[in-house]
């Protein structure tokens, strides 16, 4: 049974390819000092990290302020609307005794 792929060391720079035997095509290389690239990258990852952290605090905070200035404008809405309802119910009221009034006074005058 033969290999699928082979591993093969570069005696000149170092560096390992992975060769698929029935095609003959690269699969992987790794140069020697991949490490050190990797590394670097690495580093810009965490720094990329550290400065994201540090942007956190802020973007909460702005999204309290946003929410806090959202529920005092709710609350004032809420306010509105409970005013006009207490305005409403003393409309209602207001014509009902003025209908009571009417009805009462039209009863008592075709009973006498």
């Amino acid at each position: 049974m033969m290999k699928k792929d082979v591993e093969v060391l570069c005696p000149d720079c170092g560096t390992k390819i992975l060769v698929d035997v029935a095609t003959g095509t690269v699969l992987r290389h790794r140069r020697k000092d991949a490490p050190k690239e990797k590394s670097a990258l690495f580093d810009e990852i965490a720094e990329g990290v550290s400065s994201r952290s540090k942007q956190v605090p802020t973007d909460f905070d702005e999204a309290v302020t946003h929410v806090k200035g959202r529920a005092a404008g709710l609350d004032d809405i809420f306010k509105s609307a409970v005013n006009k309802a207490g305005e409403r119910k003393k409309e209602e009221d207001e014509l009902k005794r003025k209908a009571d009034g009417k009805t009462g006074d039209s009863a008592s005058e075709s009973s006498e």
